[in-house]
């Protein structure tokens, strides 16, 4: 779903490469498939691409093709004849050069580029199309349709015209204002007055969100859970964010000595290893491939063993392409929505071997209920925590396997929901709405817990359809 164009060819990684237009120059890089990326047939992780290379995708050849600029064409114009008269002739009628307009025009010079690109389909995304069509240029900048002739001096006859009826419209309100009573002008100019304040303080509320959208800002640090005048979480990064970060965003927080847990969400993000997530300078982590979409809101338990107790914490999200070269500027994204701590509870063994008796039992009956799955989670998750606060070494093997089994069924709940949400996004996109009902339904299922943004997630677009249908 994320994706612009889909090619059904087993060798091909769910994401496996990105074109992205870089100030008219396009860039291919591979987003760490598992088959690699062949250019003119020779593996590369990035490179710059023109007019008729040839991508090898598994089992797939693409072959990439330029826009032609019309500033590179080269048209040679026709050689201008002569009256010719033959000689001897006198005053004998002159032979008279063939018109322009019925002279013959040069036939286009087909290259092999241009015969394949007519022989084979080619793939264009619709934003080609509007950088390469000059009508969709022209709807885009908001220019009008002009006809030939004299535009200049169509524009001066556009505002010549315009001033007289401002002019006109004007002196009526004057008119009509000088007859009104004292009292009511007073008032009128007093709302006036009030409506030019609100104008003022929005422009300088404006500013403000320019110069923090326009100055890098990651040398500073931030709070989570911060949110603009209208509601919506600041987003930081490089590109379409609230707060210029083009090299990294760090967040701060204090711990005492629970189990801390990350809520955040990002965006722009092409390639496994793109974003680095560090807590307190120590890598945990990287952020998920997006491209041009923001992801749901994620849930990342921060490593206790990389905390500090009773200290203040940082979570950092370093761009590693922005990093690594001063000249790039690769975009990203990232919302922390919150850092929330939990107490652990007391160490207790008994309750732990309990609870991990409980959740194994879960685990082996996931596919006979949707739910257990998730509460075989809960449970690991609880005989984990009974154990976290003895010391390493007297930690009981239990600890070690259910610490284990916690990654291992988040990763499986993750697929889970990206396929359930692929599935319902399809049979939507189909306008079979019954059928991304029922899916969205199994969803809630699958998480049962309704604070979990999956859950939430499901539920929302659940009675999005239940309502249209009604």
């Amino acid at each position: 779903m994320e994706n612009d164009v889909v090619l059904p060819d087993p060798g091909i990684s769910r994401q496996h490469i990105s074109i992205r237009d870089k100030g008219g120059a396009y860039i291919l890089k591979d987003l760490g498939s598992s088959n690699g990326t062949s250019l003119n047939g020779r593996k590369v992780r990035e490179d710059v691409l023109k007019s008729g290379d040839v991508i090898t995708l598994g089992g797939a050849k693409v072959r990439f093709e330029a826009q032609e600029s019309k500033s590179t064409r080269s048209v040679k114009k026709p050689a201008r004849r002569r009256s010719v008269t033959p000689a001897g002739a006198g005053a004998a009628k002159p032979v008279v050069a063939q018109s322009r307009a019925r002279q013959r025009q040069p036939r286009e010079r087909m290259t092999p580029a241009k015969l394949a690109g007519r022989q084979q389909g080619i793939i264009r995304s619709a934003g080609m199309r509007k950088r390469t069509d000059p009508r969709a240029q022209r709807e885009l900048s908001g220019e009008a349709e002009v006809s030939s002739g004299e535009p200049q001096a169509q524009g001066r006859g556009s505002k010549t015209r315009l001033a007289g009826p401002l002019t006109e419209l004007a002196g009526k309100f004057a008119t009509w204002f000088k007859g009104l009573n004292r009292r009511l002008q007073i008032v009128l100019i007093a709302v006036a007055g009030l409506l030019f304040l609100l104008i003022v303080i929005k422009l300088f509320q404006g500013g403000q969100d320019f110069v923090r959208g326009s100055i890098d800002h990651s040398d500073e640090e931030f709070l989570p859970g911060r949110y603009d005048s209208d509601g919506k979480a600041y987003r930081y990064g490089l590109g379409s964010v609230s707060i210029n970060c083009r090299v990294k965003a760090t967040f701060k927080f204090k711990y005492a000595n629970g189990r801390a847990t990350m809520n955040y969400a990002v965006a722009e993000i092409d390639n496994k290893q793109e974003v680095a997530i560090q807590l307190n300078g120590m890598l945990v982590g990287h952020a998920p491939i997006t491209l041009g979409k923001w992801s749901n809101y994620i849930l990342f338990n921060l490593p206790r063993k990389q905390l500090l107790e009773n200290e203040e914490n940082r979570i950092t999200f370093l761009s590693m392409v922005n990093y690594n070269n001063a000249d790039a500027e690769e975009s990203w994204a990232v919302v922390v929505k919150s850092i929330e701590e939990t107490p652990l509870p007391p160490p207790d063994k008994a309750a732990a071997e309990e609870a991990f008796k409980i959740a194994k039992e879960r685990y082996k009956t996931k596919n006979v209920a949707p739910p257990n799955l998730y509460r075989s989670l809960v449970f690991f998750k609880k005989a984990r925590d009974y154990l976290e606060l003895f010391p390493e070494e007297r930690r009981p093997e239990v600890y070690l396997e259910s610490s284990e089994m916690v990654q291992k069924i988040e990763k499986e709940l993750d697929r889970k929901f990206r396929n359930y949400r692929f599935e319902a996004e399809r049979e939507r996109n189909r306008n079979r709405l019954d059928q991304a009902k029922n899916i969205y339904r199994q969803l809630m299922l699958t998480f049962p817990d309704t604070v979990d943004p999956r859950h939430l997630y499901a539920k929302k677009l659940f009675e999005k359809i239940v309502d249209r249908g009604r």
